[in-house]
C-alpha cells in the first residue's frame, strides 16, 4: 500500500471522513512542507491510473485509507484543482 509523506486534516462526515488535498500548495502549508506535499502530489497523479486508486494517509485522528479521485480546476471561480475522497480507518483489527 502508498503511503503519502505529509499529514492532511480529515473532515468526518456520515459516519466516515473525507480528505481533499489541493493542488494549491497555499492552502496546505501550515500543516506539510512543500517538498512533501509536492511529492504526494506526484503520488496521487500516478496512482489514478489504477482502476480503484487508494492509499494511506496521516491525518490528525490517525492513519486512515482513501479512496480518491481527481476534479479539475474551476473555470467559473477559479478554484485549484484537486483530490477528493472518502477514508476509513487503515488498521485491521486483530482476530483473536
Amino acid at each position: 500500500m502508498t503511503i503519502l509523506q505529509g499529514r492532511y486534516t480529515a473532515e468526518q462526515r456520515n459516519g466516515g471522513y473525507f480528505i481533499k488535498i489541493l493542488e494549491d500548495y497555499e492552502y496546505h502549508r501550515n500543516t506539510v512542507s512543500k517538498e512533501e506535499w509536492q511529492a504526494d502530489i506526484n503520488t496521487l497523479g500516478t496512482m489514478l491510473t489504477q482502476l480503484d486508486p487508494r492509499v494511506e494517509v496521516n491525518t490528525q485522528v490517525g492513519k486512515l485509507l482513501w479512496r480518491f479521485s481527481r476534479r479539475e480546476r474551476d473555470g467559473n471561480t477559479g478554484a485549484s484543482a484537486y483530490y477528493q475522497g472518502r477514508a476509513q480507518t487503515a488498521l485491521t483489527p486483530i482476530a483473536r
